[in-house]
């Protein structure tokens, strides 16, 4: 068929329904901003009673780790030898960037205790 066109190549063909694609309801123009610095990860592992919430910690985190904090996430949960009846314990991982400089280490040290004090204050949890 490209032979009677005088084309040799292999050759794509996408037909695009324009209408349809312009009658499609737009995104926000809302964009997240990142740092063009390194980011810092470390993770943070308590002991909680069985019956907190693992989202009260998650909370807790966030409120101590303040606006540095771009996320923090569970990633672990352990029930087993080790821990107290009635307790497992719950890791999270939490990752850290300033948009105007890479952050120095008694910054990450300083938010790093915060976010532990926060978890202790509302959950009575423990560092594991």
């Amino acid at each position: 068929m490209t032979e009677a066109w005088g084309i040799d190549r292999r050759v794509g063909y996408l037909q695009v329904d324009l209408e349809n694609l312009i009658a499609q309801p737009r995104r926000s123009g809302d964009v997240a901003s990142f740092s063009r610095f390194p980011s810092s990860d470390f993770d943070l592992a308590f002991v909680v009673a069985n019956d907190v919430a693992a989202d009260k910690v998650l909370d807790a985190l966030r409120s101590g780790a303040g606006e540095l904090c771009q996320n923090a996430a569970l990633f672990d949960v352990y029930r087993g030898p080790g821990l107290p009846d009635g307790t497992r314990g719950l890791a999270y991982r939490l990752r850290f960037a300033a948009p105007d400089r890479t952050l120095n280490d008694a910054e990450l040290t300083a938010v790093r205790q915060t976010s532990i004090d926060a978890v202790a204050s509302a959950t009575g949890a423990t560092l594991r």
